[in-house]
């Protein structure tokens, strides 16, 4: 039997999970929410294929009775999922978080639809509690990156600071030659 908090918890083997609620705790439902990729995420590898990174937050339940799932346009999805293996406690209330990782093909399509789904049994019945986000529109290639645009703006300056080195050494040039061909006019008379 393993404690936590004041409640606690035996588990029998073959998934079979006992929890003895806690006095003067309420059975709440999870609140779900997904959350688009960030848009600094880069791929894993430079050849390999670029990916985006979809996290689901279930928060604020109790029991810690949940299982977290996804699916893309209603069909299930497994590959690209990592999910948190256990409920993490604040409080007196659970949170946990879910990832799907998925190409940047799927997540650039408009039409695909992305649903986490959180069972969570309430002592009788598991239900489920959803949230969803669509695809986006791809943004089109001329955009830079934030890294690209400082490749280029070094370098622009570069070759600004060569351009101006390159002029500076030409003017003395000429000045030199200018004071070269005085200085033998003024001895030729």
């Amino acid at each position: 039997m393993h404690c936590v908090g004041t409640g606690s918890v035996a588990f029998f083997g073959g998934g079979t999970k006992l929890t003895v609620l806690e006095k003067d705790q309420e059975i709440t439902p999870p609140t779900v929410e997904v959350f688009a990729p960030s848009e600094k995420e880069r791929p894993q590898r430079r050849d390999g294929p670029k990916a985006k990174t979809l996290v689901c937050v279930a928060r604020d339940f109790y029991p810690d009775h949940v299982t977290v799932s996804w699916q893309v346009n209603k069909d299930s999805r497994v590959h690209g999922v990592s999910t948190d293996t256990e409920p993490q406690r604040q409080g007196k209330k659970y949170t946990i978080s879910s990832r799907l990782r998925v190409t940047v093909e799927e997540w650039t399509q408009p039409e695909n639809i992305f649903t986490c789904i959180v069972s969570f049994f309430d002592g009788r019945e598991n239900k489920d509690y959803k949230d969803n986000i669509r695809g986006i529109k791809k943004q089109e290639d001329s955009s830079w990156t934030r890294e690209e645009y400082l490749k280029m703006t070094q370098h622009a300056k570069l070759s600004y600071t060569l351009l101006i080195a390159k002029g500076v050494v030409y003017g003395l040039f000429v000045a030199f030659l200018i004071w070269r061909v005085q200085a033998l006019n003024g001895k030729q008379t």
